[in-house]
């Protein structure tokens, strides 16, 4: 009989026991499709959905994609070619006088002028190794032209003081020139056109404008 009692135990508890449930998670609706579109913002274009598709706001002239403007071309600065380089001679002075007896020598420039014309000329045209000697120089001339009654020298007493003293000019184009003005006493740049012109055409270069009719036998 006792081991009937143990025998039938298990049977009774496991008929008592109560199953134990898992809650199961709650499920989510599935989404259902729409066939309403997303309003579109105000001023908007809606476009067709797939791939490209959605809401494009602002005008729909302005959506579009514009192509690629091209980049601007820019011309090229048109330069003059360089004219090729005449190499410079040592400076001489000559009596302008004589000098622009010939047709074709003229003044090529005015620029020095003032109180002291002759000074501005020194410090203008004397080579840096003279320039030391401007003051020495004017100094001379001063006093030669007292001895000489105050007038502007002569063009060879000019010279034998600038002798004396070894002035020496700055390097000029070959038709350059230095001139003394003997009525003035001061001392002006000339250039004769006819030994420019036959540089100019040794090298092919063009004429300057002015220096044509200067071009004549």
């Amino acid at each position: 009989m006792k081991h009937l009692i143990w025998a039938l135990l298990p049977v009774v508890v496991l008929g008592c026991a109560k199953p134990v449930s898992t809650p199961s998670a709650p499920s989510t609706p599935a989404p259902t499709s729409t066939t309403s579109g997303t309003p579109a913002p105000t001023g908007g274009t809606v476009m067709p959905g797939g791939p490209g598709g959605g809401i494009v706001t602002g005008d729909l002239a302005e959506s579009v994609a514009r192509p690629a403007q091209p980049a601007p071309t820019t011309q090229p600065a048109t330069t003059e070619p360089a004219k090729p380089a005449i190499p410079k001679s040592p400076g001489r002075l000559v009596d302008a006088t004589e000098a622009l007896k010939n047709p074709k020598v003229v003044v090529a420039s005015t620029k020095i002028d003032g109180d002291d014309p002759l000074t501005a000329a020194m410090q203008a045209y004397f080579s840096v190794r003279a320039k030391a000697q401007i003051l020495n120089f004017q100094n001379q001339v001063k006093i030669s032209r007292e001895l000489n009654d105050g007038k502007p020298l002569k063009y060879e007493q000019f010279m034998e003081l600038v002798q004396m003293m070894k002035i020496e000019f700055m390097d000029l184009p070959p038709w350059q020139m230095l001139g003394y003005d003997t009525k003035a006493g001061t001392i002006t740049l000339l250039e004769d056109k006819s030994v420019k012109i036959a540089h100019y055409k040794q090298s092919n270069i063009p004429l300057d404008a002015g220096d044509e009719k200067f071009d004549t036998p």
